[in-house]
């Protein structure tokens, strides 16, 4: 397999896309990746790659990609609305926005902007509770098809001029946005527009993926083209304080494999903040977040994972297993590049999505099947591949302990996960697996 690491050429020129302080330091090279967000057909030409370079700013510590002349992420017009399917991100979209209601004493007359992603699901739990939202989409190809359904739709990349949207989004009570930062190139820029946003006292609800977890967890996987950033909250407040915001509460949260989500106000006015912001705090810092040396074991510990699941997979091939994936999430397409695993390794992996049928993994081209092809094989080992959600997938699998098949996580090191078999085909696998491996 291609070697994972941190290379000595190509000297660093990005500059930390939060504080501008630079260059950034190098900790991870996983090679050259494709766009993780179109699933290509069989047929279609190889996909465009270009290196994916991770780094840390030695000022704020904001983990961040290089600037390597990837396009922006561009979601595959063929699978757009597919996280509106998804039962875990509606009950996440109902449980936030009751939760936003209730701490904030939210109302029909308040004035809410929504950022737009992954599908703006937060839009109909909103719409159930009697709040209204303004959409803002950066996009302004998806904004003016969005246009063509509902009116209240604006196309605006935060950080860009106003103009003549200032009446329609300035003086809002709550601004959120769920999981849409990290695709922003100018991270500074696009806090200091949302921050413009904002009424005297009004709230900036921010949902990022989580540090913290990609750290200990080696979540090589959640690192990809267009998605320019992973946040601490350590990185977060120095950001937002030097556009006049204080974080007055903070949330973590079991989406993506560990999500965070921060309350911010106008400094002015900021509420005293609540105890978990503290308390995240410190645990960020008891893992060492405050110090460069974790990033770079981080990077380190990544290029071992890559070739612990190579090494792993093979092992299996060779003793004669058949092993499959389960999942096909962008986050496959890193995770599976960097381990250099594909279709002779890895025959097929599956997916509960039936837009995603009859497509493939971007870069190393292995087939997405449905479901059913599970049952069809009986294989040995099924990698999840979409391993965050690894007990949902497991239970809904009772039928694998019955040939004796296992599940494996793939990182932070490939983790098996046995089941039971048992004469009651429809009891839940049970779960055999370490700690950590479980998150």
């Amino acid at each position: 397999m291609r070697t994972v690491g941190v290379p000595l050429t190509n000297p660093v020129t990005t500059n930390c896309r939060a504080c501008g302080a630079g260059p950034i330091e190098r900790i991870l090279d996983l090679g050259e990746q494709p766009i993780s967000t179109h699933f290509p057909e069989p047929t279609a030409p190889q996909d465009d790659t270009w290196p994916l370079r991770v780094g840390v700013c030695p000022a704020c510590l904001l983990l961040q990609l290089e600037r390597t002349g990837a396009p922006e992420e561009a979601d595959d017009t063929a699978l757009l609305g597919l996280a509106a399917q998804s039962k875990s991100l509606d009950t996440y979209a109902r449980q936030s926005v009751r939760h936003l209601r209730d701490t904030l004493g939210l109302s029909a007359d308040s004035r809410i902007v929504e950022l737009g992603s992954h599908g703006n699901h937060l839009r109909a739990a909103f719409a159930e509770l009697g709040l209204a939202t303004t959409i803002v989409e950066p996009d302004a190809d998806i904004a003016a098809r969005m246009g063509g359904v509902a009116a209240d739709v604006i196309a605006w990349r935060p950080g860009d001029p106003l103009g003549s949207r200032t009446s329609v989004l300035c003086g809002a009570d709550l601004v959120v946005d769920d999981f849409l930062l990290a695709h922003l190139d100018d991270v500074d820029s696009a806090i200091e527009g949302l921050a413009g946003l904002l009424a005297a006292e009004g709230t900036l609800a921010l949902t990022v993926d989580h540090a913290l977890p990609v750290l200990t967890g080696v979540q090589l996987d959640a690192l990809r083209h267009g998605h320019h950033a992973v946040f601490s909250l350590l990185a977060l407040e120095p950001l937002l304080a030097r556009h006049g915001l204080t974080v007055v509460d903070a949330e973590l949260l079991p989406m993506y494999g560990g999500s965070l989500r921060v309350l911010a106000q106008p400094s002015t006015v900021a509420r005293r903040p609540r105890p978990d912001v503290a308390r995240i705090r410190y645990a960020e810092r008891a893992a060492g977040l405050h110090r460069l040396d974790a990033y770079r074991h981080f990077g380190k510990s990544s290029a071992d994972a890559a070739v612990a699941l190579h090494r792993h997979v093979t092992a299996s091939r060779a003793a004669g297993r058949v092993v499959v994936g389960y999942g096909a999430p962008s986050r496959a397409a890193t995770l599976l590049t960097a381990a250099g695993i594909g279709p002779d390794l890895l025959p097929f992996t599956v997916d509960r999505a039936p837009a995603k049928h009859g497509r493939t993994i971007p870069g190393t081209r292995v087939p997405i099947c449905a479901p059913d092809a599970i049952t069809a094989t009986r294989p040995d080992e099924i990698v999840l591949l979409a391993w965050p959600m690894a007990e949902e997938i497991v239970a809904s699998l009772p039928e694998v302990q019955t040939w004796g098949g296992r599940f494996v996580i793939p990182l932070p090191s490939p983790s098996v996960i046995e089941t039971d078999p048992s004469p009651d085909r429809h009891a839940s696998p049970q779960l055999r697996c370490p700690r950590d491996a479980r998150r």
